[in-house]
């Protein structure tokens, strides 16, 4: 599908080609894109706070971003969005769906992994209400940052990121702390306590 073809499906009024405004185009059509594909992964109501959880957590938008994407999905009809107890749900539309069947090529399988991933442990974790987040991305060269984190209700109970030099280190840490995070924060906060 020609890029262009987006600009009415996705709100944009000036078109260019190539430079910056294409740019920009293209990442908020991006962003527009993973966000219906994070909700038709959940497969149900999501709060806010599961996808600005999904999207922080995986470095892929920032939370102004995650919001101004919300909201112009739900004014074009691709999702439907409901307030109640002081909470604020989105669930994908049938038009959304239909409109992610057309651009789901743009997401990277990469990415859209990653988004399953977490979509699938904030699903299960919200049976619980209780979840575990050990992620890393590249930042550099040989610089990995490791985000380790436990959530419970939404609320950060434990938020731990830092720097290592491998990726395999990276990898051994994340799944050192999917396994023993219990313990971990267990001596973290003995520790910190004395």
């Amino acid at each position: 599908m020609h890029p262009y073809s987006m600009y009415g499906f996705f709100g944009i009024i000036k078109v260019t080609t190539g430079g910056y405004i294409m740019d920009n185009f293209v990442e908020l059509a991006d962003n527009k894109v993973m966000i219906l594909y994070a909700l038709n992964k959940l497969d149900k109501r999501a709060s806010v706070n599961v996808v600005t959880d999904i999207f922080l957590g995986l470095k892929l938008m920032n939370y102004f971003k995650i919001l101004e994407n919300l909201h112009d999905l739900v004014s074009r009809g691709y999702l439907l969005q409901r307030s109640s107890d002081e909470k604020t749900i989105y669930k994908i539309t049938e038009k959304g769906k239909k409109t992610l069947e057309s651009f789901d090529s743009r997401i990277p399988k990469g990415i859209k992994k990653r988004i399953s991933e977490k979509a699938s442990r904030l699903s299960e974790g919200s049976k619980y209400e209780n979840y575990v987040i050990a992620d890393f991305r590249e930042i550099d060269v040989d610089v990995y940052e490791i985000e380790l984190m436990i959530k419970e209700r939404s609320v950060d109970l434990f938020n731990l990121r830092l720097l290592v030099g491998k990726k395999a280190e990276a990898l051994k840490i994340c799944e050192a702390f999917e396994k023993n995070h219990q313990d971990f924060y267990t001596y973290v906060i003995k520790y910190l306590s004395k």
